[in-house]
C-alpha cells in the first residue's frame, strides 16, 4: 500500500460505510468521505493501510470480533 494513500486515508478522510458486499466475486469495500468526494476502496487495502500494514495475530482478530 502506497504511504501517500495511507496517509489521505487517515488524514483526509472520514470512514462512512464498512465491509459493502459487493458481490459473490468482488471484494468488500468501504465507503470514505474525502473532503467533497467520495471515494469507494477494497476493505482489504483500507484496513492495511490503516493498521500500517502490520499483521494481526489470531488472538487479536478474536479479540476484535467477540468484543464487538
Amino acid at each position: 500500500m502506497p504511504e501517500v494513500l495511507s496517509h489521505h486515508w487517515k488524514n483526509d478522510c472520514r470512514l462512512l460505510e464498512t465491509n459493502i458486499d459487493k458481490g459473490f466475486f468482488s471484494p468488500a469495500q468501504n465507503r470514505l468521505q474525502c473532503s467533497d468526494v467520495i471515494e469507494n476502496v477494497s476493505k482489504s487495502d483500507y484496513d492495511r493501510a490503516i493498521s500500517g500494514n502490520r499483521q494481526t495475530t489470531i488472538a487479536e482478530a478474536m479479540k476484535e470480533i467477540f468484543i464487538r
